[in-house]
């Protein structure tokens, strides 16, 4: 599979570092925790998580009853997946073939698919992993409260972000089915994360996050508890979630 440079240039930049002191850096943590603890709720238990960077996701899966796999294309990140116990870990274009006779019952993908530049290349191999009746899971950002109109990525190492339509169209051309909603927060979540992005659409992360530094790591009284996922307003989702069927 060819990802692209952006996306190769990605692999060592981790996306979620669970030791970032920033209220904002908290809160995108517990974005993306979000779709784990999703997706641990689905009846699919053999599960590979398609960029699966440091494996805090794949231990949430593995603690909560599923056979997980993980596939990135940082060597480095898959060294920092077996400090937690992980075990069945791929490089990706270097160990794939190791598992190609062994479809999964779900593919997660989170967080990846806005660095793909191929996605022939990159959809054809998620699908070419799955179970005739599986289920591939995505999340991206969403561009409708990160872009203006016409506006390139602000992030360095995106390729491509999507709205919920345009998420839906690209994988409707992929899989017979495909469910888009989005994720939503509390206010306290949801200010945070709106911020951060109206500060990067202006170019202006860089000293906001210096200043934010000064903050506890954590929320008071947020959690995963205070997110949750609607088919409905996806232009005022933090993320979006796709749930594809072949």
């Amino acid at each position: 599979m060819e990802s692209g440079t952006n996306f190769k240039l990605q692999s060592e930049h981790p996306r979620v570092r669970h030791g970032h002191q920033s209220p904002e850096a908290y809160a995108l943590l517990l974005i993306h925790q979000k779709a784990y603890e999703f997706a641990a709720t689905l009846p699919h238990k053999r599960i590979l998580d398609w960029g699966c960077n440091n494996g805090y996701g794949m231990k949430l899966l593995q603690d909560r009853g599923h056979s997980v796999a993980g596939l990135d294309v940082s060597s480095s990140l898959l060294d920092e997946a077996r400090k937690l116990g992980l075990s069945e870990l791929y490089l990706l274009e270097t160990d794939t073939m190791q598992f190609s006779s062994q479809p999964f019952d779900m593919i997660t993908s989170f967080q990846v698919i806005e660095h793909v530049v191929d996605y022939d290349a990159y959809i054809g191999e998620v699908k070419r992993h799955l179970q005739p009746e599986g289920v591939a899971v995505f999340t991206t950002p969403n561009a409708a409260i990160r872009l203006d109109e016409g506006q390139k990525p602000w992030s360095e190492f995106h390729v491509r972000e999507f709205r919920g339509g345009e998420l839906r169209d690209l994988l409707g051309r992929y899989f017979r089915s495909v469910t888009v909603s989005g994720l939503f927060a509390c206010p306290k979540i949801t200010q945070l994360e709106m911020n951060r992005s109206s500060r990067a659409r202006r170019g202006l992360t860089s000293a906001s996050s210096r200043r934010a530094l000064i903050f506890p790591r954590r929320l008071p009284n947020c959690t995963t508890e205070c997110l949750y996922y609607s088919d409905s307003d996806l232009d005022s989702a933090l993320d979006l979630m796709a749930i594809c069927k072949i």
